[in-house]
């Protein structure tokens, strides 16, 4: 069977549902939905002719972002063996050692991540009370008032448009919606590449980053502290996107959708997407730009296999009692964090429920346990 009918078919059974599957106890009140998402992601390291050393592979992967956490991580090649070491490196990117290459070849490279996906306490609170009252951002969320490259808020234009959504600045959910509309409004549908909120505001056209970065501008305009999210969907396949998140204070972070896939933008559940990526003003990336997704060392150069990057499947699930994810989340979040930079060989899998302070975790532990078989159609 060639590579091209096995991704195929692949693709086709992350997609496929199936009735007979068990769908997972049904959340009880207060119980946040969660769900473990199987991410899987294929690419063709090309090796060119000639001697190579320092061969490495680097790509944004599942990171570790509350309520998101990836609990096991796996990395293979075929031929087998010629990933020497793995890691996360500072920036969240997934570090892919290679050995010395020989010859003219190709390699290729299988990343398999299940990652935890749960709605937040503060989303679940603010979906149901439909409102919130703001507060001034307090010390730890100074640095998310700086401008990302390309959303600057004291652009003249973006200022103006910025005065028009002064009326709706002390409700956080209105504000949020009114941000949403009006970047829909002044930015239409067009082509990507130009996507500084500014030049995006006054051609009047831009591609999905344009309107996140209007977006973000106008949040920073408000002196909400926000950031970019690039996130893949967390069913089947799709291309990488952007999302808007902003920090709520108490209700803690929560996730505008510039995409319009749903009947309200915000809050926009944190189950709908697997987290690659986190844009912030420290973020190197050039003002308007995209981010690259992956990178090669020692003179290789790669690609993904088929239309989309990473496709995602739902494997299992269970309802989170509020009391138990405000105990579970942390350690997981922690564990992660302690895990993912350790190098690994190239063979050895992270799981990090086997780390000690996970295992030693009571109420994790059996959450865990509870954790079922969900269908393939979107059960909740």
């Amino acid at each position: 069977m060639s590579r091209r009918v096995r991704r195929s078919a692949l693709a086709a059974a992350l997609l496929a549902t199936s009735p007979a599957a068990a769908t997972g106890p049904a959340p009880g009140i207060g119980d946040l939905p969660a769900r473990v998402v199987h991410a899987h992601a294929e690419f063709d390291v090309f090796v060119p002719a000639g001697a190579h050393s320092g061969c490495s592979f680097k790509c944004f992967a599942p990171i570790g972002l509350s309520p998101q956490v990836p609990l096991r991580v796996a990395v293979a090649t075929v031929p087998a063996g010629e990933a020497t070491r793995w890691s996360y490196d500072r920036d969240g990117m997934l570090v892919v050692e290679l050995g010395n290459q020989t010859g003219e070849k190709h390699v290729a490279l299988t990343l398999d991540v299940d990652v935890l996906l749960m709605e937040s306490v503060g989303h679940d609170d603010v979906e149901s009370s439909g409102t919130l009252y703001r507060r001034a951002a307090g010390a730890a969320m100074k640095p998310y008032l700086r401008p990302l490259a390309g959303t600057n808020p004291d652009d003249p234009d973006i200022a103006k448009l910025a005065a028009t959504l002064k009326p709706k600045a002390q409700d956080l959910v209105a504000l949020a919606r009114a941000i949403e509309g009006v970047v829909h409004d002044k930015v239409k549908d067009g082509a990507a590449g130009h996507d500084a909120a500014g030049d995006a505001l006054r051609r009047g056209s831009g591609g999905r980053l344009a309107r996140a970065n209007l977006a973000v501008a106008l949040f920073l305009s408000q002196s909400v502290p926000v950031r970019l999210l690039g996130t893949v969907p967390a069913r089947g396949s799709g291309s990488f996107e952007y999302l808007v998140d902003v920090n709520a204070g108490d209700a803690g972070w929560l996730r505008l959708d510039p995409l319009r896939r749903g009947k309200s933008p915000f809050p926009w559940s944190e189950r709908e997407d697997v987290v690659l990526a986190e844009v912030n003003a420290d973020t190197p990336i050039a003002a308007g730009s995209r981010p690259r997704l992956w990178f090669c060392g020692g003179g290789l150069t790669a690609g993904n296999k088929g239309a989309s990057t990473w496709l995602c499947r739902e494997d299992r699930g269970a309802p989170c009692p509020r009391t138990t994810a405000k105990q579970i989340l942390p350690v997981l979040l922690s564990a992660f964090s302690t895990e993912s930079a350790k190098g690994r060989a190239g063979g050895e899998v992270l799981d990090v429920a086997a780390a000690p302070a996970a295992a030693a975790c009571r109420p994790l532990v059996e959450w865990l346990a509870t954790l079922a078989p969900l269908s393939g159609g979107g059960t909740k």
